[in-house]
């Protein structure tokens, strides 16, 4: 299965400007991202982002740019992650992924998009 495949599985669900997941213990990217220590690959955090918004935009949008990451607490296998969504520019996106209860964040990145071809 593929990393985008499995991030779709991990959906729970969509507000307006919120996604929300959940990610099992046997998510792939665990695997390899270290043995005996898992946590959550930053490629891939920003992939569920990228799922994200496009869940919000209907599918229309590849991701262009990586304009800014911060990377504060681990994401763990078992973990609920709300990923709030607020436009920046045009273009530009923020992303703030927490955890499902919203007490502890994980990561905030600005993301630039550009229309799918």
């Amino acid at each position: 299965m593929s990393i985008e495949a499995a991030i779709k599985n991990c959906f729970v669900s969509q507000t307006e400007a919120e996604v929300a997941y959940q990610v099992p213990a046997d998510f792939p990217a665990f695997k390899g991202h270290f043995p005996g220590h898992p946590l959550l690959p930053a490629v891939v955090q920003i992939s569920f982002c990228v799922d994200a918004l496009n869940r919000l935009k209907n599918d229309s949008l590849a991701l262009s740019q990586i304009v800014r990451a911060k990377f504060i607490n681990p994401i763990l296998p078992q973990t609920g992650i709300r990923i709030s969504i607020q436009p920046k520019t045009e273009k530009n996106w923020i992303f703030t992924l927490s955890s499902g209860d919203n007490k502890t964040k994980f990561s905030q990145l600005v993301l630039a998009f550009k229309e799918r071809v």
